[in-house]
């Protein structure tokens, strides 16, 4: 299944949503999904900023399964810069990864490379999807989980 629509919901609503969740829980982890514009992502980082949400799990849904962009680049200028250095965790597919990152992912050391330039961004785990990378021969698609490396 794709994505067959997508209802912009008015900011001053977000706001008043993330508003009414801080006062009313006490939040341990909070998951982002597809945000749509950057105005709304940087409204979501300011709350995120503001309250205490807990750990951060980003799926951020930048292209469709079938390849279509569903974020401008402004977008995902403000996702770079606003919400990845908030992410404890990030999940990608293929596309999305090489999209935020530049990176074409073609095996394990591009996956890495890719996974580093995340976390330069500030993202503490980073979790690439590599099941766009399966080929036709094969039953199988490697998926990558990076961590921070410990400080000794």
């Amino acid at each position: 299944m794709g994505v067959f629509d997508i209802h912009s919901v008015p900011l001053s609503t977000i706001e008043s949503q993330l508003k009414a969740i801080a006062a009313d829980f006490q939040i341990s982890a909070f998951k982002i999904g597809m945000l749509g514009t950057a105005e709304v992502i940087e409204c979501v980082a300011n709350a995120l900023r503001q309250y205490n949400f807990g750990k951060l799990v980003l799926d951020p849904v930048m292209i469709a399964k079938g390849g279509a962009p569903l974020l401008q680049q402004n977008a995902i200028n403000a996702l770079k810069t606003h919400l990845l250095p908030l992410a404890d965790v990030i999940t990608l597919n293929l596309p999305e990864a090489e999209a935020l990152t530049g990176v074409k992912i073609i095996d394990d050391m591009t996956a890495y490379q890719a996974a580093k330039k995340l976390q330069d961004l500030g993202v503490k785990t980073v979790v690439i999807k590599g099941g766009h990378l399966a080929d036709s021969q094969s039953a199988h698609c490697r998926d990558w989980v990076f961590t921070p490396m410990p400080s000794i």
